[in-house]
């Protein structure tokens, strides 16, 4: 009953009907027409018998719509839908088809589905096609989840699907994270955003591996779906989120406590963690490209991190980082400040390229004092690097230029009235942050116009100021400058020595070969060079005996040959029993005169071998030209140096007889080694300082191009070919700025030898102070306290590779808190940062080029190499401690004193004399710090306020007439300076007895003079007196009251501990005070016209007559100590706490 006859007669025809006319009905009704008839009999005829007998025509009919909408892009389609037909599973599997033109290997697809969380059951695939050809491939695959859990095949088909067709169009990668589309509801690019995090992770040196972060991830998919909200709730540009101000305040707060919520039903202790680190590295980050609209092939994913406060970041810990993901390339950018430059590498280490960046950059921070940014560091590494060379080339160039765009999309910019400009469509949680530069390194040497090219493509303010080193700009090579100012640095260590290496022959090996940059442009910076030996990746070079000029011409033709070796070199030409070898040959025969030159008795040795005796030779030079590490101390291992390629040929600093080490190339030997050799006689610096040349030309091109796009922009260039020939026009000058900074670099560190060697307990509250600052003193090598009592023991230095590095901090503090105020942006400081500039362009464009916006930078470099190089590493932080004054105002009143004294040009008078050695050079420029140290002293020490700019008119006059008092214009009075006059006329009489003065002795003696200037000073600001008046009475109390004699020994004592160099400093203001108390009771007691008239016995009278007792006890303490054999600090406190009775004076009376 109720039975539809006419419907069941309907079914009954349909299920009887043939196959294939069930199918042609369905396409006719689906495609109308004459579509519906030729897709019939496109697609039926080549269908299979076993298909039809198994597929119902409704799903072939949906099998040949998939089909056709399969292209030459669209390779692949997918479908999911529920598995209908009686079986035991039907509750929770599901049909899965893919379609394509071409078959798909289970080994591609079957991981693919598992990493989707997929279980397969079964897979059926159907070729559509005949002996002839093929329309494309079904795949049919029974499947569930892990789980066990129903698919929503409408909720889940799109997420799957996306995922799928971006994993075939390698736009995504086919990563565990996958599932998180089923266990999370995430799509594929939310999904990038997590492994972007995971990776991150990972490179941050967790100790954790990728399977377990996955897992987390996998195992708690609530957690992971928030940490992603809470990415959205950043970044989204859904004007539901509202303005930052409201996802700050309310938004954000409210995914936090609802992430830490899910973090309660999380268990074990290591998944909190990872989720924890995740959670917080999303927290920090600042700018992020993900929501930039892009074209389908652009996949990379950039964000920008607040670095420091990320507690999980290993030290040091950047300014700012870049990270950036892509399906063929990871990267990052660390950057140490605000304005920061350095190179980009192509990586060869995908697990840890971060770490290996890391310790580049540390380096890069020590080498960059002498240039206006600070360190940086990036690199990339590829994630599929194919098999040939010029493809895998081809291919970094290609992710190389995805690296850049992605860090400039997430950069600010400058517009043309130099306002900045964030990026549309990216929301910055941090301040304005323009300046992105970056330079060329390890694999992308030749990058830097790829890198230009994006800049100008995305409109950057830089153009192509962007990467240094591009075809525009300086040649490196060209110039040589990396290979001078590292030779700077070893002609200054021959002349330390008495020697002059550019007329003397001098012996020299060698690691590099003659195309090199800096090994060839070496070579050739004197004619007197004896190359005897030198070696490289591929060959050995020996010439026994060669002949200065000969040879020199042979090298300069070699090196000018394009791509040349060693073996281009003629062997006619070398001298009797040498010749070019190969490095790695298993036997060397060697001639009488290499035994001879390499101390050994053997025939033939291997390649190898040889290379360690050459690094062996008693020679002048050992030149490092060339890539790698060569030499290490006993106590290190080979795997502790990181250079396994030369393992077999490093030797012991044991080992080496060289005079002198230029290191014109990086970690040529580990800074244990500098330290080792250092102490035991050998000249050398460190790689960051000898090599800093490159880096610094590079800094001087972009900042160059900055200010000539400026002009360029402003309408005063006409042309961007105006505009090169400008840049081009001060080579020179450049070239001679940055080997000036070489020669100030080397020249601070010789004279800190000195000072080390006279007071080693302030380097050593130098490296204590640094440490408080953030250095980190196992990393930098610096000696530990053992071995620092050791040196302090035996009265040596700090060696020249310490003292590089506590340069380099000192340095970085100055900086720091210099480009922290205003002072930079002062009018006076405006020729600073017109010194600068070279001067072709100020007389090109004059005033015009005042306003570089990196300004405030430049001069802050500028002040804090200027100052530092001159006073020394210890100067700043050892006077901000004794005044308590801020770096800025010490800085300021040393410009000021500096200027007033004529510094500048007693320091160029002093490198202009030839009649003096390089060390008595140091020693008066020694003497001439120390007098500025002891006016600034004073100075910050006596006024409430420092001085500005406006006092050096006054200071200058008064400076100028003391200096130009005729000689002995006073001779001391009686008591206790006789011992003191007796010393002058010795001294006298010495300069009378040399039949040639020199005039480094004028300078002494005006040096001592210059001695009284503070209290001069005080007496002629705050007393009204003329500058000789001022003059006889200060030297006069300083001789009766023997002062002068208390200082000098008071300096030459060096303090054994901290609390003695405090003590010392507490002596040394002591000694001031007292002086100038008795000056004001001197003075205070006589009429002007009575001061001026009276002799300086008459001037003492009253306080004697008053004072008596107090007076004789202090000359018959003085006296006591004059007589001893020794005097300690005690002793001298003693002495001048005899005059504490001038505290309970009254001026008046």
């Amino acid at each position: 009953p109720g039975l539809d006859l006419l419907q069941l007669e309907s079914e009954i025809s349909g299920l009887i009907k043939p196959w294939e006319t069930q199918l042609r009905e369905l396409l006719r009704i689906q495609h109308p027409g004459e579509e519906g008839t030729q897709l019939y009999e496109h697609y039926v005829p080549l269908m299979p018998s076993h298909y039809r007998a198994r597929v119902e025509a409704v799903e072939a009919l949906e099998n040949i719509q998939y089909l056709e909408l399969l292209t030459d892009e669209e390779k692949i389609q997918f479908d999911l839908k529920p598995f209908t037909l009686p079986s035991p599973l039907v509750g929770s599997v599901s049909l899965l088809y893919i379609y394509s033109k071409e078959k798909i290997h289970l080994i591609r697809i079957m991981p693919v589905l598992q990493k989707l969380g997929l279980h397969v059951i079964d897979q059926l695939t159907t070729r559509i096609g005949n002996d002839e050809k093929t329309l494309g491939f079904i795949q049919s695959f029974r499947v569930s989840r892990n789980d066990g859990i129903k698919i929503d095949e409408v909720r889940y088909k799109p997420l799957l699907d996306a995922i799928v067709q971006h994993v075939y169009q390698h736009k995504t990668e086919n990563d565990p994270l996958n599932g998180l589309a089923l266990l999370a509801n995430l799509g594929w690019r939310e999904i990038n955003v997590l492994q972007l995090y995971r990776n991150l992770s990972l490179q941050l040196s967790a100790p954790l591996t990728r399977e377990t972060i996955n897992a987390v991830l996998l195992r708690h998919p609530q957690c992971s779906r928030v940490l992603f909200e809470t990415f959205a709730c950043r970044f989204s540009l859904d004007p539901s989120f509202g303005n930052l101000v409201y996802r700050k305040e309310v938004l954000l707060p409210q995914k936090k406590q609802e992430f830490f919520e899910c973090l309660e039903k999380v268990q074990q202790v290591t998944d909190d963690d990872v989720l924890r680190r995740l959670y917080e590295l999303i927290e920090n980050t600042l700018r992020t490209n993900f929501y930039l609209p892009k074209d389908a092939d652009e996949t990379s994913i950039s964000i920008k991190l607040d670095s420091r406060k990320i507690e999980q970041m290993p030290v040091p810990v950047p300014f700012r980082e870049i990270y950036v993901h892509d399906v063929g390339m990871e990267g990052t950018h660390l950057r140490f400040g605000p304005v920061a430059r350095g190179g980009l590498r192509w990586s060869d280490r995908p697990d840890d390229f971060r770490t290996e960046i890391l310790g580049l950059v540390k380096t890069q921070q020590t080498k960059n004092v002498v240039i206006v940014p600070v360190g940086s560091k990036g690199g990339f590494v590829l994630k599929n690097t194919p098999a040939t060379r010029e493809e895998a080339i081809s291919e970094s160039q290609n992710q190389y230029r995805r690296f850049i765009s992605a860090m400039l999309e997430i950069t600010d910019n400058l517009d043309a009235q130099g306002q900045v400009q964030t990026p549309s469509h990216v929301l910055s949680y941090d301040e304005p942050d323009p300046y992105l530069v970056v330079a060329a390194d390890k694999g992308t040497a030749t990058f830097s116009d790829i890198a230009n090219e994006v800049s100008e493509k995305y409109d950057y303010w830089l153009g192509d100021a962007f990467a240094s080193g591009g075809s525009v700009g300086y040649n490196h090579k060209r110039e040589g400058i990396t290979a001078r100012g590292a030779w700077a640095c070893v002609m200054l260590h021959f002349k330390e020595m008495g020697r002059n290496i550019q007329t003397e022959p001098t012996t020299v090996i060698g690691v590099g070969d003659m195309s090199g940059d800096v090994f060839g442009n070496g070579m050739l910076q004197s004619k007197m060079l004896l190359l005897q030996a030198a070696f490289n990746h591929q060959h050995i070079f020996f010439d026994p005996d060669p002949e200065p000029e000969i040879s020199w011409n042979e090298r300069k033709r070699v090196f000018d040959l394009p791509r040349s070796t060693w073996s281009d070199y003629s062997s006619d030409l070398i001298s009797s029993g040498g010749g070019v070898f190969e490095r790695y040959a298993k036997s060397i025969k060697l001639s009488s005169q290499v035994k001879t030159m390499l101390g050994t008795d053997a025939d033939s040795l291997k390649g190898e071998e040889v290379v360690r005796l050459i690094l062996q030779m008693d020679v002048d030079l050992l030149w490092f030209g060339g890539i790698g590490t060569y030499i290490k101390t006993p106590d290190q291992t080979h795997y502790q140096v990181g250079d396994q390629a030369n393992n077999s040929v490093r030797i012991d600093t044991s080992e080496c007889q060289m005079k002198v080490i230029g290191e014109g190339a990086n970690l040529g030997l580990t800074q244990l080694a500098r330290i080792d050799l250092a102490n035991n006689g050998v000249r050398l610096n460190t790689d960051s300082v000898d090599n800093s040349g490159g880096v610094n030309m590079s800094d001087y091109e972009v900042n160059l191009k900055i200010l000539l796009q400026q002009m360029l922009r402003s309408g005063f260039i006409k042309s961007k070919e105006e505009r090169n020939n400008l840049l081009a026009s001060a080579t020179d000058e450049v070239s001679e700025f940055v080997l000036a900074n070489n020669r100030g670099q080397h020249r601070l560190i010789s004279m800190d030898c000195i000072r080390s060697s006279r007071n080693f307990r302030l380097f050593r509250k130098l490296i204590t102070h640094l440490q408080e600052q953030g250095m980190n003193k196992r990393s930098e090598f610096i000696p530990s306290r053992g071995e620092l009592d050791q040196l302090e023991q035996v009265k040596m230095p700090l060696p020249r590779p310490v003292l590089s590095v506590l340069m380099a901090y000192a340095k970085m503090e100055v900086y720091d808190a210099l480009t922290s105020s205003n002072l930079p942006f002062e009018d006076e400081l405006t020729k600073t940062y017109l010194e600068y500039l070279p001067p072709i362009l100020f007389s090109h464009f004059g005033e015009k080029i005042n306003d570089h916006p990196l300004k405030k930078e430049i001069v802050s470099t500028v002040l804090t190499n200027k100052i530092t190089n001159q006073a020394g590493s210890t100067f700043i932080s050892r006077m901000a401690k004794v005044t308590e004054r801020s770096i800025p105002d010490i800085v300021r009143t040393y410009l000021v004193l500096e200027a007033s004294l004529g510094a500048a040009e007693m320091r160029e008078n002093l490198y202009e004399m030839h009649d003096i050695s390089e060390s008595e050079r140091y020693e008066v420029l020694i003497e001439l710090e120390d007098v500025l140290k002891m006016l600034v002293r004073n100075v910050l020490n006596s006024q409430t306020n420092p001085p500005g700019f406006e006092k050096i008119e006054e200071y200058h006059a008064l400076l100028c007439d003391l200096q130009e008092l005729p000689a002995n214009s006073t001779p001391p009075e009686n008591s206790a300076g006789d011992l003191t006059v007796e010393k002058t006329k010795l001294e006298e009489n010495e300069t009378e007895n040399q039949s040639f003065p020199r005039s480094v002795d004028a300078v002494r003696v005006s040096l001592r003079r210059l001695r009284l200037a503070p209290d001069v000073m005080q007496l002629c600001s705050n007393k009204d007196m003329e500058v000789s008046a001022a003059f006889r009475i200060a030297e006069s109390v300083e001789h009766t009251f023997g002062f002068d004699w208390l200082r000098e020994r008071l300096v030459e004592l060096e303090p054994g501990n901290d609390w003695e160099l405090e003590f010392q400093d507490i002596l040394l203001c002591t000694l001031d005070t007292n002086k100038l108390g008795m000056l004001e009771v001197l003075l205070a007691a006589h009429t002007s016209k009575a001061i001026k008239e009276k002799d300086f016995s008459s001037l003492l009278k009253p306080l004697e007559a008053r004072n008596s007792a107090q007076l004789y006890g202090y000359v018959q303490s003085l006296d006591q100590v004059r007589a001893g054999s020794s005097i300690t600090m005690t002793s001298i406190a003693v002495i001048l706490s005899r005059l504490d009775f001038l505290k309970n004076i009254s001026p008046k009376t």
